[in-house]
């Protein structure tokens, strides 16, 4: 998953460079806990062996990092100077038109009804301004993945759930000039980034909520305040309580059994394959390694480890729980015996540090 990540934070500082969409800000990872420090020095270890710069610092070295935090009561943190955040949007526009250039064609504002058929093979989707016919057919919808592949009989463990995501008003007297690093909160299992002259944040430790998309046309729903707001710790930026929020988002994402993506050709039904389940911190590797595959080619990275029926073995019941679970271990570090490489990061188990902020 490192891998990934650092292609991906690379590929997208050159499509877009003035301004950069990818802006290395770097990272800080906090904890209140001394146990947890020395397995951020492990990780720190691991970081180092893989080529990315990472230290461990102190709470006073925190508040100067980043000055709106309060730092006390905090045993320390590490420090990813590399890190960074990305401008999706822009990012997107310009993949988009650079798509374009290259003679590539978007159908927008089209329903895609079913697929069109030939036997065991797809041969193009019906939509409800026509059927496009196409050898190659890829399911990359987000979270109305499973819905769409149902359509070809194909039952993806993929589940959509709800997350909240707040932006403050604008704080010109907070966050000012150059763009501070991006903090999680291991503890709370909580992350903030500015936007502008504004601050975001969003946690994972209220109960998870399951996200019905069968009539959503947006990742988008009402907000839950009383199922979001009651596990809401404001002790790292108590500006953020001060202040309150001008923008409240319940976003929704999708996760799997393992938290890692779902990517490969679906047995029985030649022609279609399927990438879902990737955050934009690997978008971009798994975007190459995908049209590699379908071309025929020698994919870059390895892929084989997501493919797609490794939870045949797992009941429904079984793998909406185990992908539900993951929601509140988004964070979650191995027992202290296991490999220390092997650290779920938003989801995903990385090999190393991902190297890019998802929001």
């Amino acid at each position: 998953m490192a891998a990934l990540a650092m292609y991906s934070a690379e590929l997208y500082a050159r499509v877009l460079s003035d301004p950069p969409a990818f802006q290395r800000t770097g990272s800080v990872e906090v904890t209140r806990s001394a146990d947890t420090l020395r397995l951020l020095a492990r990780k720190r270890e691991v970081a180092l062996a893989g080529g990315i710069d990472a230290e461990l610092v102190s709470p006073e070295r925190l508040t100067k990092l980043v000055p709106y935090l309060d730092s006390d009561g905090l045993a320390g943190g590490l420090f990813i100077p590399d890190d960074g955040v990305l401008d999706v949007r822009r990012l997107l526009q310009a993949l988009h038109e650079a798509a374009q250039d290259h003679g590539l064609a978007f159908r927008e504002g089209v329903q895609v009804i079913d697929f069109a058929r030939d036997g065991d093979r797809i041969t193009g989707v019906i939509t409800d301004q026509g059927t496009i016919f196409a050898s190659r057919v890829i399911v990359a919808v987000g979270i109305w993945g499973r819905e769409l592949a149902g359509k070809a009989g194909l039952d993806l463990a993929l589940y959509p759930v709800q997350h909240p995501y707040l932006q403050t008003k604008p704080l010109p007297r907070v966050v000012t000039g150059e763009m501070r690093p991006f903090v999680r909160d291991l503890d709370n299992l909580f992350y903030l980034r500015e936007h502008g002259d504004r601050l975001g944040y969003g946690w994972y430790n209220h109960s998870p909520l399951a996200a019905e998309v069968d009539t959503t046309i947006k990742a988008d729903l009402a907000y839950e305040d009383r199922k979001f707001d009651a596990a809401l710790s404001y002790d790292l930026f108590p500006i953020l309580e001060q202040t309150g929020s001008c923008r409240k988002l319940n976003g929704i994402f999708s996760m799997t059994p393992d938290g890692a993506p779902l990517l490969g050709q679906v047995d029985g039904a030649k022609g279609l394959w399927v990438a879902e389940a990737v955050w934009v911190t690997h978008a971009g590797a798994v975007g190459k390694a995908m049209a590699e595959c379908i071309l025929d080619r020698s994919p870059s990275f390895d892929i084989t480890q997501f493919h797609l029926d490794r939870f045949a073995s797992m009941d429904e019941q079984s793998r909406r729980h185990a992908s539900m679970s993951l929601y509140n271990d988004i964070y979650a570090w191995p027992a202290e015996t296991g490999d220390p490489a092997q650290v779920q990061i938003k989801g995903s188990k990385a090999v190393n540090h991902d190297r890019l902020s998802l929001l």
